[in-house]
């Protein structure tokens, strides 16, 4: 709900945020990204979700914020990135 276009937070200029706490990032035709986390102190959960394919996949290592990121999803199609803060 709180979550608003933030294009300039990643390279693939598809990002909703609530800057700080929460991020969904699109990877069309998946590829990697810069994504932009120098307002985001704290560690964040990393899930990717593969619309194509139905799945989730969750990472078993948080991700630091603070500062620049370059980030590429597991498979080389559609993806979205939800990073959560902790």
């Amino acid at each position: 709900i709180n979550m608003i276009p933030r294009s300039e937070l990643s390279s693939t200029h598809y990002c909703l945020a609530d800057e700080g706490k929460a991020y969904l990032i699109y990877f069309p035709e998946g590829g990697e990204a810069k994504i932009n986390l120098t307002g985001a102190t704290g560690e964040y959960t990393v899930e990717w979700f593969i619309p194509v394919m139905n799945r989730k996949v969750v990472s078993p290592q948080p991700l630091k914020g603070g500062r620049h990121r370059t980030m590429e999803p597991p498979v080389s199609l559609d993806a979205v990135l939800y990073l959560r803060r902790n």
